[in-house]
């Protein structure tokens, strides 16, 4: 039985082609790997961001007098934010010229990413209108209120 060819092991060139096939897998599948890890980096910043711009907006909307003005901030862990209170002007809408109220438009970006490297920043942005009564408007409406 010493010389039957049924037990035969391996040979060197089998063994190596087994490796550089292993080698090729496991390059595969930690790349697969190490892309989701970034997708779920970038969807995590980006939520972060989002709840950000949300926080800063809804600080803005809480003033009960709106001014126009810019503020701009940045965080310990890389956000840089800019908010921007400015007044809406509609150029169609002329008949709101005279209107008892004001519109303020209420913008906030959000943005993240090295300033430094060769992609882009990234950044969320929000915007919204604010209505605000003039006191013009509180004139009026005291006025019909005494009829």
């Amino acid at each position: 039985m010493v010389g039957d060819d049924s037990a035969r092991g391996f040979t060197l060139l089998e063994v190596l082609v087994a490796f550089t096939l292993c080698a090729f897998v496991l390059a595969a599948a930690l790349q697969l790997f190490s892309g989701g890890i970034r997708g779920t980096s970038a969807s995590q910043r980006h939520v972060i961001a989002t709840m950000m711009a949300q926080s800063k907006l809804a600080e803005l909307e809480a003033d009960s007098a709106p001014t126009v003005r810019r503020l701009a901030g940045e965080t310990a862990d890389g956000y840089r934010w800019l908010a921007d209170v400015s007044l809406y002007t509609e150029p169609l809408a002329d008949d709101l010229r005279d209107a008892p109220v004001a519109l303020y438009q209420l913008t906030v970006v959000v943005s993240w990413g090295s300033r430094n490297s060769k992609r882009s920043d990234q950044a969320v942005t929000l915007t919204t209108l604010r209505v605000v009564a003039t006191e013009s408007g509180d004139e009026a409406g005291q006025t019909d209120n005494g009829q």
